[in-house]
């Protein structure tokens, strides 16, 4: 699933935003930063394309918040 998603997030704000919360598990079982970061840039990848999708700001602030910025 995750390469489809990494394939589809240039044009698909949905699927940037699905990578997104594929990496935020990932990280809940691994604590490996690496995929807040990425989780990160997947969702600001999704927000340039839908700037105003409620849920992908959600998910945005919740990144956010687990890396402590």
């Amino acid at each position: 699933a995750e390469t489809y998603y990494q394939r589809s997030m240039k044009h698909d704000a949905a699927a940037a935003n699905n990578l997104s919360v594929a990496l935020q598990n990932r990280y809940e079982s691994t604590f490996d930063e690496r995929h807040l970061s990425r989780a990160l840039a997947a969702l600001d990848a999704s927000l340039r394309l839908s700037p105003d999708a409620p849920v992908t700001l959600s998910n945005r602030i919740s990144v956010l918040g687990t890396k402590g910025t």
